[in-house]
C-alpha cells in the first residue's frame, strides 16, 4: 500500500506557466468582483445560487445569536452545521478581507485537486481497454489536468457560487478531497472527508459506496481481505461522522441542530421551498458532477 501511495504522490501535478496563468486570472476575477458589495449581495439573495441551508446571510444571523448566548437553532432561521459557527466566529475576529479570501482560496484549491485527480486517474487506468474514440494513433488520449482546472474555475456558476459566499463551496471541497484521498488509497483521510461532506450537506452520503469501491479497486486485495477492507472503510466513515456530530453537540450543547439541519434537508413542509432548495443544490453541484462522474467510473 505504501508503495502505491509513493507512486501516486510522484505523479501529482506540478505548477507550470499554464497553471500559474489560469489560477492567477481566476484569483484576480474573484478578488476584483468581491470588491463590489452589490454583486455579492444580489447573488447572495438569489434562490438559483443559495438557499436557507447554504446562505451566508443566514449564517451571519446564526452567528449573531450564537455570540449573544441565544440558541442559534431556535426560531427556524439557521439551518447550517454547528462547525460553521465555530469557524466563522474565529474569522469574525480577523480582518474582513479574510472571508472573501477564504472562499477564493477554497475555490482555487478545489481546482488544483481536480487537476491532481485527473492525473492520478489517468495513471491508474492507463492500461485499461479503451474504445477507438479514446485513442490517438493507438495510444490513450490524455486530458491536460490544467484544462480541467480551467473548466471549473471559469464556469460562470462556479464564480457566482463563490461570490455569493454559499457554504456549499465547502461541501464541494470536502467531496473533492474525499475523492482525491480515495484515489490515493488513503482510506482514513478519504472516509473523513466524505463524512465531513455528509455532515455539512447530508446528500454526499451517496458517495460512500463509490469511495469504498475506489479504495478496494486500487489495491491488490482478494477474497476475504476485500470484505475486511470494506468493513474497515465503513467503520472509519461511521466513526468520523459520529465524532463530528458529538463535537457539534459539545459546541451548541444541544441536539437541536439535527432537526434544524438534516431535518430541513430531508423533509420540508413547504413543497415549493423543497423544490427550490433541490434546484439550488443541483445547479451548484453541476460544477463538480461532470468531474466526479468521470473520476468515479472504472
Amino acid at each position: 500500500m505504501s508503495k502505491v501511495r509513493q507512486e501516486l504522490k510522484s505523479i501529482e501535478v506540478l505548477p507550470n506557466l499554464t497553471g500559474v496563468i489560469i489560477f492567477g486570472v481566476a484569483f484576480a476575477i474573484r478578488f476584483i468582483l468581491f470588491q463590489f458589495s452589490n454583486i455579492t449581495e444580489i447573488l447572495g439573495n438569489r434562490v438559483e445560487i443559495v438557499t436557507p441551508v447554504t446562505s451566508f446571510t443566514r449564517l451571519t444571523e446564526g452567528l449573531y445569536l450564537f455570540d449573544n448566548g441565544v440558541p442559534p437553532y431556535d426560531g427556524g432561521a439557521f439551518h447550517q452545521a454547528p462547525l460553521f459557527l465555530a469557524c466563522f466566529q474565529l474569522l469574525s475576529y480577523l480582518p474582513n478581507i479574510l472571508i472573501p479570501l477564504t472562499y477564493i482560496i477554497a475555490d482555487l484549491f478545489i481546482a488544483y485537486l481536480l487537476a491532481n485527480i485527473t492525473r492520478i486517474k489517468q495513471h491508474l487506468y492507463k492500461d485499461f481497454p479503451r474504445i477507438d474514440v479514446e485513442l490517438d494513433e493507438g495510444k490513450p488520449k490524455e486530458i491536460d489536468p490544467w484544462i480541467v482546472s480551467g473548466l471549473y474555475l471559469f464556469n460562470p456558476l462556479t464564480v457566482a457560487s463563490c461570490l455569493s459566499r454559499s457554504t456549499l463551496l465547502f461541501t464541494n471541497l470536502s467531496v473533492v478531497l474525499g475523492t482525491y484521498y480515495s484515489l490515493r488509497n488513503n482510506k482514513s483521510y478519504g472516509m473523513f472527508w466524505i463524512a465531513m461532506a455528509t455532515y455539512l450537506s447530508f446528500y454526499p452520503l451517496m458517495l460512500v459506496i463509490p469511495s469504498i469501491l475506489m479504495l478496494t479497486n486500487n489495491t491488490n486485495l482478494k477474497g476475504k481481505r476485500i470484505g475486511n477492507e470494506v468493513y474497515s472503510c465503513a467503520g472509519l466513515y461511521i466513526g468520523w461522522l459520529a465524532g463530528l456530530l458529538i463535537l457539534s453537540y459539545l459546541l451548541v450543547d444541544s441536539w437541536d441542530f439535527m432537526q434544524s439541519t438534516y431535518g430541513v434537508m430531508c423533509v420540508s413542509r413547504n413543497i415549493i421551498y423543497f423544490i427550490f432548495m433541490t434546484l439550488n443544490l443541483t445547479l451548484n453541484l453541476t460544477n463538480l458532477l461532470p468531474f466526479v462522474a468521470y473520476f468515479y467510473q472504472t
